[in-house]
């Protein structure tokens, strides 16, 4: 029997490995020139802004729900079977016990192939190496619009409309990294849709 994890199994990518990220925060106040009175009054005062974000899925490491010697306190690692990628996030699934063939993975349903794992025999580790599983990545735009209008001298009232997540694009959860569970493979949870803030502001 092995009574420890192979020092090359614990080597992996970081938790923090995010290979992809792009932020862009922008501004716009439309430009007041000439024109009609009315035109002028319309437009001045209006601001819009932006902070739109996307960034790659970050690695996670798959566990299996046995106790096995060197991880006598936690999961250990499942064996990763023959001819499949240790990141089955693509394509459409071959099928195995409890799992149709032709399914399509990467989506909430199925995030990635379950028939890609198996159980390590009693009394060892499996195989699957440290943060091999790349998670889902997310994209996001949060938009604000805000007029200022002038009272009086040193007094603005200020009307502000905030959007988070304002194309109401899914965002989901983790899909279970847990061999054994009858949800393994699939995103049950995801964060809150479109949210939209009103306010005023008075400035003096």
């Amino acid at each position: 029997p092995q009574f420890g994890p192979p020092r090359t199994l614990e080597r992996g990518l970081s938790d923090y490995d995010i290979r992809h990220r792009l932020s862009l925060n922008y501004f716009f106040t439309p430009p007041v020139g000439g024109g009609q009175r009315w035109m002028r009054a319309l437009l001045a005062g209006w601001r819009l802004g932006g902070i739109t974000s996307y960034r790659s899925g970050s690695p996670s490491t798959l566990t299996v729900n046995v106790r096995t010697p060197g991880y006598l306190f936690s999961a250990g690692r499942p064996n990763l079977l023959p001819g499949f990628s240790n990141s089955p996030t693509t394509g459409v699934t071959a099928g195995c016990d409890g799992v149709a063939a032709g399914r399509k993975l990467g989506t909430p349903d199925l995030h990635y192939d379950p028939c890609a794992f198996g159980r390590p025999l009693p009394g060892t580790i499996g195989n699957l190496g440290r943060n091999t599983v790349i998670m889902p990545g997310r994209a996001i735009v949060d938009l604000s619009l805000a007029k200022a209008v002038q009272v009086r001298e040193g007094m603005k009232l200020e009307f502000r409309a905030e959007g988070f997540n304002i194309f109401n694009q899914a965002r989901f959860g983790q899909p279970n990294g847990t061999i054994g569970s009858a949800t393994f493979g699939q995103i049950t949870s995801a964060d809150d849709g479109r949210v939209v803030h009103l306010g005023f502001k008075y400035i003096f």
